[in-house]
């Protein structure tokens, strides 16, 4: 469904799934030979640990080939016994090239994910379902640093989270012009 939606949709990404199963490697592997463009794990819903052994192979793969996966590794609204960003933490030390994007900025774990972007170069943040008024000036200043600029992205989760509403807030952020460029993809 995914891919003939992104067939159909040309400002969409091919995207697909994985859970910590024996199988796994293997059709990750020829999902990423395929062409898939970006992959999306819930730890939530899935009940799983990012840093469950069945998906080493997964993250070698992924961290090669160089394609993002989306992560949510945070715990809000409501947290349950696989949340939070210590598994994300372990796998990024194994994993360093791996590209993650957590969504919904991690919440309630910001601080401590901006720490973990300044260690690994290929970790950015989300806005997707998260209002931008609720950026703090903390989080302004990194995203206006040189260093980091680019690795907090805007999303707006439509319909649960009305696109025209974030876009606003988001504009209405105290970014330089390169920084709000690059935080509303442009």
């Amino acid at each position: 469904w995914a891919r003939s939606f992104a067939e159909q949709v040309p400002e969409s990404l091919w995207s697909a799934t994985f859970y910590p199963e024996p199988e796994a490697p293997a059709y990750v592997g020829k999902l990423v030979a395929d062409g898939v463009e970006v992959f999306k794990v819930h730890v939530q819903v899935g009940e799983f640990h990012l840093d469950d052994p069945l998906l080493d192979g997964v993250w070698g793969q992924l961290e090669d080939a160089g394609t993002p996966v989306v992560v949510h590794a945070g715990s809000g609204p409501v947290g349950n016994a696989f949340t939070g960003p210590d598994p994300l933490e372990r796998v990024l030390r194994r994993h360093p090239r791996l590209r993650v994007i957590v969504a919904h900025m991690g919440h309630p774990f910001e601080e401590l994910l901006m720490n973990y972007m300044r260690k690994w170069s290929t970790l950015y943040l989300s806005c997707t379902a998260y209002a931008p008024k609720y950026i703090d000036a903390n989080l302004v200043k990194f995203m206006n640093t040189k260093t980091y600029r680019g690795r907090v992205l805007w999303g707006s989760d439509e319909p649960w989270f009305p696109m025209r509403r974030s876009l606003e807030e988001a504009k209405a952020l105290p970014l330089d012009d390169e920084a709000m460029a690059l935080f509303l993809g442009g």
